[in-house]
């Protein structure tokens, strides 16, 4: 990047994480302020959380062409005009061909002579590329992916826009086959009531504070600079409890501040500029830590299918020092971070209590083979579903099923209807997730088949953790004894046989157009109405506290059902959160203002303990 600054040719440079983006930035500037002072200012960081005024200062200087170089995110992949740029540098794969062509896209318009680069990191799925360069070149792109006929989307879509205006009985088929069904469910529960061939939103509780539109971050977290009382950033809520703990270190225009404080209760983070030799790298991890309900199970070749609510928790443990450049680990130190968990929809299957320990005897590691077919099988759900594999996430037991129970959960707050639709199929699933591995080109796991898939942006840096294979053997050996009742070491026969088909390295696109003629719809019967009513019900009731009671002996069924006059009621909403959702756009809501800007003050006069105050309600 330093060399094509000095040649003049605008360039830019997208990677995954946060952090990396500024780093970027960071050693550029140094490396130009050195060597170049006059084209240090010609070079910035872009990345989401910036203030608007800061993001359209650098998409001015972007289209002007005041600019050299820009280290970005993904923020910058698309809907924003960066002008004439000449050179694109992707630091890792971004996970998927979409991204990739998105953001090499970005220069050589208008016909113009243009390079892009893709730097490998040192992780599996990177080197993999670098040898297999049809991985990239040799694929067709994703398909954008929008299921506007599931049912458990349709449910939140009535309800918010019953609540804008009466919906006319016949607009409802606008919202896609089950939408009778959806408004079934939502008459029962009192959330809309059927008035002259109209339905009117009847409830008291706002539609939009329920129907979230990115998962589990729409609630945001603001990052608050202790000295000056300004409000320097914004990410949501869930990324910030992983980068904000106790000793961390926080990057905001290549300038490093360490945290102050962390408000968990009113998603505030203070911090204060500071100059030192290293960063701070989290070490995350995500797993069900129990099941809440099982709402339905069925026999699947030798194990169990099962479909319910479970408990996942969000944990941060320790954390490390990685000196800058060299990037030695310095240290390692626990966050005191609690853990933070969500209510989640999954399926999951759990194997024969022998077959861990006869895969095992194979000198083979079950869990890795576990690990496979979890990876493999969330690689190829849309072939079955409309979804995007990102939409799940993993992990191999918990606190109240078996060590080999293998789960795949949504990452959508108790879930959008993929589960339900994963259980139904999960036998043929797990027939072409078997076939996939059988005729994958490589030898023992790759990023196609058994590697860990690629989420879109890291919270911590990508040199760490990316791409971990799982063996492909281990997973064919335990996954074909489940489905086929065969012992372990006659599935281990597999491994010798010849590959006939032997090629089929790219499954999910050769399938695609069968997925796109025949797209999957939940029945609309009594079962598909006590789920929609279930999630309801689930969205009525508080969330659990982390060391809620566990049940240990779970039974099958639907939980029993609440009544209205059972359910709590939800507090109204305060004059900040109803100003907060209409100014979508700043950083802070009027209350929160008031409050900073009177810490500010205090701040600004002599503090004789020494400490800086604390903001209190």
């Amino acid at each position: 990047m330093i060399n094509l600054i000095h040649q003049r040719i605008p360039t830019i440079c997208f990677s995954k994480a946060r952090n990396t983006a500024e780093m970027i930035y960071r050693y550029a500037r140094e490396s130009l302020e050195k060597d170049a002072p006059g084209l240090a200012d010609r070079v910035v960081p872009y990345r989401g959380g910036y203030s608007a005024a800061e993001r359209r200062e650098m998409e001015r200087r972007l289209r002007e062409g005041e600019l050299l170089g820009v280290s970005a995110t993904r923020a910058l992949e698309l809907g924003i005009d960066v002008g004439a740029l000449d050179a694109c540098i992707v630091v890792g794969y971004p996970g998927t061909l979409n991204a990739f062509f998105q953001q090499t896209g970005r220069v050589g318009r208008a016909g113009r002579d243009s390079v892009c680069f893709l730097v490998a990191t040192d992780t599996a799925i990177n080197q993999y590329i670098m040898q297999h360069p049809e991985f990239i070149f040799g694929r067709p792109i994703e398909r954008a992916v929008v299921d506007q006929d599931n049912p458990f989307v349709v449910l939140g879509h009535l309800q918010c826009a019953a609540a804008e205006l009466p919906v006319k009985e016949n607009d409802t088929n606008s919202f896609g086959y089950a939408s009778g069904l959806a408004l079934d469910v939502l008459e029962e529960t009192e959330k809309v009531r059927l008035i002259d061939g109209a339905w009117y939103h009847a409830s008291s509780d706002q539609p939009s504070r329920d129907v979230r539109l990115r998962g589990y971050g729409d609630e945001s977290t603001i990052i608050m600079d202790a000295d000056s009382g300004k409000a320097i950033d914004r990410l949501d809520k869930f990324r910030a409890l992983r980068i904000f703990y106790p000793g961390a270190v926080y990057f905001h225009l290549g300038d490093t501040y360490e945290m102050v404080e962390h408000d968990f209760d009113r998603n505030l983070v203070r911090v204060r500029r500071s100059d030192v030799a290293y960063y701070t790298d989290p070490v995350t991890g995500t797993a069900v830590d129990h099941v809440d309900a099982v709402l339905d199970k069925r026999p699947l070749g030798t194990g169990q299918a099962c479909l319910g609510e479970v408990f996942a928790v969000l944990s941060t443990p320790i954390y490390e020092r990685v000196r800058f450049y060299t990037l030695d680990r310095i240290s390692q130190h626990d966050t005191d971070v609690p853990p933070v968990a969500y209510e989640a929809m999954s399926f999951w299957l759990e194997t024969p209590p022998d077959l861990p320990i006869k895969v095992a005897e194979l000198d083979m590691d079950p869990e890795s083979g576990m690990l496979g077919i979890l990876y493999c099988v969330s690689r190829i759900l849309p072939l079955f579903l409309t979804s995007d594999a990102n939409d799940f996430d993993w992990s191999v037991g918990c606190r109240n099923t078996p060590w080999h129970t293998m789960f795949w959960y949504e990452f959508y707050l108790r879930g959008i209807g993929h589960s339900e639709q994963c259980y139904e199929r999960l036998d043929e699933i797990l027939q072409v997730a078997l076939e996939h591995l059988l005729t994958c080109d490589c030898e023992d796991g790759c990023p196609n088949c058994t590697s860990r898939l690629i989420t879109p942006y890291h919270v911590r840096n990508i040199e760490l953790g990316e791409g971990i294979v799982a063996s492909r053997k281990t997973a064919i050996v335990v996954l074909n004894s489940l489905l086929t009742g065969k012992e372990p070491s006659e599935s281990f026969a597999l491994l010798q046989a010849p590959r006939k088909n032997r090629g089929q390295s790219f499954l999910p696109a050769l399938q695609a157009d069968r997925h796109q003629e025949e797209p999957h719809r939940l029945p609309l019967n009594d079962r598909t109405r006590n789920l929609m009513l279930r999630k309801l019900e689930r969205a009525s009731l508080p969330q659990q506290p982390v060391d809620h009671p566990i049940d240990f002996e779970l039974k099958v069924g639907d939980p029993p059902r609440q009544t209205s006059e059972s359910l709590p009621e939800k507090k109204p909403e305060t004059d900040a959160q109803k100003a907060g959702g209409q100014r979508g756009s700043d950083l802070l809501t009027p209350d929160l203002r008031r409050k900073l800007g009177a810490l500010a003050k205090e701040q600004a006069e002599p503090d004789t303990k020494g400490d800086a105050p604390s903001i209190s309600s």
